[in-house]
């Protein structure tokens, strides 16, 4: 992916047309605010978790890989919520999505089950 990204940034734009080059759905100024105010709340409360941690001589490594796995649990989880619920997602789009939750949940087993093998 990073050689990719690299690639479109050296020369890659001027193999795509022009309607390739803006946002079919640009996010509107209040949108954005929105969206960095939650990142930002976001931030918080991990810097937060992570002071209780340590403030409870509890910040080590086990702990910080179970506030991880949490948080890789979590986000896809609020993401599918999101594209189901979205009202700018269209019936056929919302098909799609939940075709593609067993696809995504076969990919967490089968990268777990090859963790547990090696």
């Amino acid at each position: 992916m990073f050689f990719g990204l690299v690639q479109y940034v050296w020369g890659g734009r001027k193999y795509l047309s022009e309607d390739g080059m803006h946002p079919t759905d640009p996010i509107d100024p209040e949108t954005r605010n929105k969206v960095l105010k939650r990142i930002g709340l976001g931030v918080l409360a991990l810097a937060v978790v992570l002071g209780l941690m340590a403030a409870f001589g509890q910040l080590n490594i086990d702990n910080i890989i179970t506030l991880i796995t949490i948080v890789a649990i979590a986000l896809p989880i609020y993401y599918f919520v999101l594209m189901l619920r979205s009202p700018k997602v269209t019936k056929e789009e919302r098909s799609k999505v939940w075709a593609y939750i067993p696809l995504f949940m076969q990919l967490l087993f089968s990268g777990e089950l090859k963790n547990l093998v090696l």
